[in-house]
């Protein structure tokens, strides 16, 4: 499941992408990069990104309670 950039998506289409002028920088992604949250990372990858670090977060969490 998403959790990252929800408010961000808009009829499926990302809303918060301000390309920075350069390529995503995650190996194979050719897409323009640039979001408010990652300007090295396209859209799609910096919402993987981003729900990687937040499920890590979590389980840190469930492992302290």
């Amino acid at each position: 499941m998403s959790l990252s950039h929800q408010q961000c998506r808009d009829a499926g289409k990302h809303v918060c992408q301000e390309p920075s002028g350069k390529t995503c920088i995650e190996p194979g992604c050719e897409s323009p990069a640039g979001t408010w949250w990652g300007p090295l990372w396209c859209p799609d990858c910096d919402q993987a990104r981003l729900d990687a670090i937040s499920a890590q977060f979590e389980a840190l969490r469930g492992a302290f309670r």
